[in-house]
């Protein structure tokens, strides 16, 4: 008993020990302030911040994007910045005169429209102004997320970051069966062929699974 006892007091006082190392290292290693410059009601920014790491020759505009892209109102998405909204952050990194981007994505994707706009626009401040611009892949940045990374100079992604998918998935659910069972039967008015492709109400056929 008296060992269980020891071997008990012995791991406790590891944790606590471990957890004062590791304390102590992150204070001494505690990255250097950054300067946040605030772009609300700038430009047409709505709640927008770039963030500038400050060094002897270095200038790096800190673009965050996070959660669904779309054009649209943020106040649908908390804290989410809307297409137009990355779009005037990376407008104004030009305008600074910054030496490169790092964008910062934490999104599941989002419309084809927004996410293409974010990427031409990528495309043209490093053609036209000389940005570096650099992708940090965090939890997922999938679909629209990962399409504009693809705009940057260099990806960096963590081994278990959720990436890809873009374009590549479509699936819906056949519930023909289900309504012949219950009796249920669906009227389709259309204009033209394949205007009612994907239907829940029927099967697929191959030549609009191959157009698909």
């Amino acid at each position: 008993m008296n060992r269980e006892k020891l071997v008990a007091f012995g791991l406790i006082a590891l944790t606590f020990s471990t957890a004062i190392g590791n304390w102590i290292v992150g204070a001494k290693s505690a990255p250097a302030p950054v300067e946040t410059v605030s772009d609300e009601g700038q430009d047409n920014f709505s709640f927008s911040k770039i963030t500038k790491l400050a060094g002897d020759n270095a200038d790096i505009a800190v673009i965050d994007v996070y959660g669904p892209i779309m054009y649209g109102n943020e106040s649908l998405w908390a804290d989410t910045p809307s297409g137009i909204t990355v779009l005037q952050a990376v407008r104004r990194a030009a305008k600074d005169n910054v030496k490169a981007i790092l964008l910062r994505l934490n999104t599941p994707g989002g419309t084809a429209s927004a996410s293409q706009a974010i990427y031409d626009e990528l495309q043209k401040v490093k053609r036209d102004h000389g940005i570096k611009v650099v992708a940090a892949m965090g939890d997922v940045a999938a679909s629209g997320g990962y399409y504009i990374a693809a705009a940057a100079d260099r990806i960096v992604a963590n081994p278990s970051t959720l990436t890809g998918s873009i374009g590549v998935i479509m699936n819906y659910n056949n519930l023909q069966g289900l309504f012949g069972k219950i009796g249920v039967t669906n009227i389709t008015l259309k204009s033209g062929r394949y205007k009612d492709m994907g239907s829940p109400f029927r099967s697929l056929p191959p030549e609009e699974r191959a157009l698909l």
